[in-house]
């Protein structure tokens, strides 16, 4: 019998200064028995950077390898932002490309080798794919703070993030890494 996901709650109240967002929201996040914490708190910072393009936790959460942990879609259903997380592979890429106007993967690990297969494969339209990563011991110490119910503030501002979850506050860059060149 597997073994089903955790609920965990986060409240959020997001300032993203560099693209003037300002939104309160409420997250209910389906934890995957098999979801790591890194992942976790890498998709909800995902989730929230993109709440102004109306990008949400995809409904299958990660149960569907055919959907993207984070999405947006228009009135149409056409997905305008795929939001992948941690190392997907270049053949997903390609077809994130191919399905979705904007594609954005969000890492917790060494960016380079992904960099790397993305140049080397061919992907459709590579260069407008962005590519973003986050420091390990800025995830560290939010994953430390996980609780069922999560109160966060998160600020990005000049290409840094800022987040306050209780009593523990972290901050590290939001590094973009080039595809082409």
């Amino acid at each position: 019998m597997a073994l089903p996901s955790t609920i965990l709650r986060f409240n959020l109240e997001v300032a993203d200064v560099d693209r003037s967002t300002y939104e309160t929201l409420e997250l209910r996040v389906a934890r995957h028995p098999s979801e790591g914490d890194h992942f976790l708190v890498t998709r909800v910072i995902a989730a929230a950077l993109h709440i102004g393009d109306g990008a949400e936790l995809s409904r299958a959460g990660l149960c569907d390898p055919d959907d993207p942990p984070v999405l947006a879609k228009d009135l149409t259903g056409r997905i305008t932002h795929w939001i992948d997380i941690g190392s997907p592979s270049p053949d997903r890429l390609h077809k994130a490309a191919k399905k979705a106007d904007n594609v954005f993967v969000y890492t917790y690990r060494r960016p380079e080798p992904l960099v790397e297969s993305i140049r080397k494969a061919g992907i459709y339209r590579a260069q407008d794919l962005q590519l973003f990563s986050l420091d390990q011991g800025f995830l560290d110490t939010l994953a430390g703070s996980l609780g069922r119910t999560n109160t966060w503030a998160l600020v990005r501002t000049e290409g840094e993030l800022f987040v306050t979850a209780g009593e523990t506050s972290a901050s590290c860059p939001l590094c973009l890494h080039p595809i082409e060149g």
